[in-house]
């Protein structure tokens, strides 16, 4: 795992120009996820991109270090995905676990075939 700093920024913002300011402040990447954007740095880098983005006008909803894997693993057993997808549940549902990084890889027809 690499760790990464990830800024939330709302997806109101222009995207170009986002990506201006994110370039410019330092950012490494900027990505849609749904409704927002989500800026990556260093993990070094991240309070200052997110200085500089707020000194143009920015205001990220979230802001915080990360861990992303280098390599992910497929897992396309319907009995392998069933066994994930339950372990990360079971490790959501525990008030003592903070963070789950996992670096496993389901396709999306899986992922429909188990909550289906």
């Amino acid at each position: 795992f690499d760790r990464k700093g990830v800024i939330e920024v709302p997806g109101t913002l222009d995207e170009d120009q986002l990506l201006e300011w994110v370039l410019e402040a330092g950012g490494e990447n900027l990505s849609r996820d749904g409704d927002n954007f989500t800026v990556t740095t260093a993990p070094h880098d991240l309070a200052a991109v997110k200085t500089a983005l707020e000194s143009f006008g920015v205001t990220a909803s979230n802001s915080d270090l990360i861990l992303v894997p280098q390599n992910l693993i497929p897992v396309s057993d319907a009995a392998d995905v069933k066994r994930v997808l339950r372990l990360l549940d079971a490790l959501d549902d525990d008030d003592d676990v903070q963070n789950v990084y996992a670096n496993f890889d389901i396709s999306d027809d899986h992922m429909a075939a188990y909550e289906g």
